[in-house]
């Protein structure tokens, strides 16, 4: 499962006026240690927190992740994704 958003996502985020991730995390790849700042599942969460007035949903089913409130919804195979497009949505419809 990915924990973390992509680097075009992170990209994205911070577009949109989303404070910088908090943390980071590092891998070897090919005899190189790579460091990487990205957001993780439960900074998307937080941002969710935002959302007033609404419930929010996030459940698990047949391999899909769906992450939706009273008024809009989207699911995606990882987690991180649906929680990545909800906030994207969210935000660019002035609900976050």
């Amino acid at each position: 499962m990915k924990q973390f958003t992509t680097p075009e996502q992170t990209a994205k985020l911070i577009e949109l006026g989303f404070e910088k991730p908090k943390g980071s995390h590092s891998y070897w790849r090919e005899n190189e240690l790579v460091i990487n700042i990205n957001y993780t599942i439960g900074e998307l969460i937080e941002m969710l927190n935002r959302v007033d007035d609404e419930k929010l949903e996030i459940c698990r089913d047949c391999g899909f992740w769906f992450v939706g409130t009273d008024l809009y919804g989207t699911l995606w195979r990882e987690l991180i994704d649906a929680l990545y497009d909800m906030v994207t949505l969210l935000k660019e419809q002035g609900v976050i």
